[in-house]
């Protein structure tokens, strides 16, 4: 099995566990559009885009789970990562 890293700027790798874990103990959520390399040994996805969730709006109580990423919000960035080739 070939493994895959994840790469991700340091300023948005902050920005994004800042969004995530704000120290209220609860769930929040994000969407990160990233591009793919690859030499034949060595895979990763190179973080383009971080797009944080807004609490009621594009990150909900969910039907199944406790949260859900709204489907506006997943088809706008679907949409976006199309746009951009990601």
């Amino acid at each position: 099995m070939r493994k895959c890293v994840v790469r991700i700027a340091r300023a948005d790798f902050d920005g994004l566990m800042r969004h995530l874990f704000p120290g209220d103990g609860d769930e929040h959520g994000a969407v990160l559009l990233a591009g793919y390399v690859s030499n034949g040994e060595h895979s990763a996805l190179c973080v383009r885009e971080i797009h944080p969730a807004r609490e009621g709006i594009d990150y909900v109580k969910g039907n199944v789970g406790y949260r859900a990423l709204a489907p506006t919000f997943i088809h706008r960035m679907i949409t976006r990562a199309r746009d951009e080739r990601l």
